[in-house]
């Protein structure tokens, strides 16, 4: 796992459900092995939309509102992702998915395990 597709995570971003949770979890991948950088550049401005729509219904919701928190997997989940992530259709879009719902360890666990399939 020494090198990221920038152009995959660019994709998994901009698919995800939230873009700037997915981008936060793709930084934190990034973090010490490559420059994010170039991938940042291309996906801030959907990012910084999510944000801005999130901050804008939660003061409508007078901040009732909060994002779902993230979770960690035991190793058995973890298998159970990545296979989830094996029978997709766009696997694509899962990624975007795993950077949104995982903590930061099983996050990487996960992207390591399935990181031959987006070089």
């Amino acid at each position: 796992m020494t090198s990221f597709n920038d152009q995959v995570f660019i994709d998994a971003i901009k698919k995800s459900k939230s873009p700037k949770l997915a981008y936060n979890g793709a930084k934190f991948l990034y973090e010490g092995k490559q420059s994010f950088t170039p991938v940042g550049k291309e996906v801030l401005d959907v990012a910084w939309a999510d944000a801005k729509q999130f901050n804008r219904a939660v003061e409508r919701r007078q901040g009732r509102l909060s994002r779902t928190p993230r979770y960690s997997l035991d190793e058995q989940g973890i298998e159970s992702e990545v296979k989830r992530i094996l029978e997709a259709k766009d696997m694509v879009k899962e990624l975007g998915r795993i950077l949104i719902e995982l903590e930061e360890p099983t996050l990487e666990i996960v992207y390591q395990r399935v990181s031959h399939l987006y070089t």
